[in-house]
């Protein structure tokens, strides 16, 4: 799922961009708790920006997470996308 945005991001807005890292965990012990997910990209000149996402979904969280670590790469007028 995140390779495929990485993918769509790269497509749309001509972002060289990779993950590095990933983690997640959860916000609590119990079934509804929320999770947080952490991503670090890196950008062709080797520039690394994280984001976080926080969320009662993990998919959701992960894909907040690459959102606000792209949108560090991406031109001024194109970073309004989340």
């Amino acid at each position: 799922m995140l390779s495929a945005a990485v993918a769509a991001l790269r497509q749309r807005y001509d972002l060289s961009m990779t993950i590095e890292d990933y983690h997640e965990h959860t916000l609590g012990k119990r079934s509804d708790s929320r999770s947080v997910a952490y991503i670090s990209c890196l950008n062709a000149r080797g520039e690394r920006s994280w984001g976080v996402g926080i969320d009662n979904d993990v998919t959701r969280a992960s894909l907040q997470a690459l959102l606000n670590a792209a949108r560090v790469f991406l031109p001024q007028e194109s970073s309004s996308l989340a």
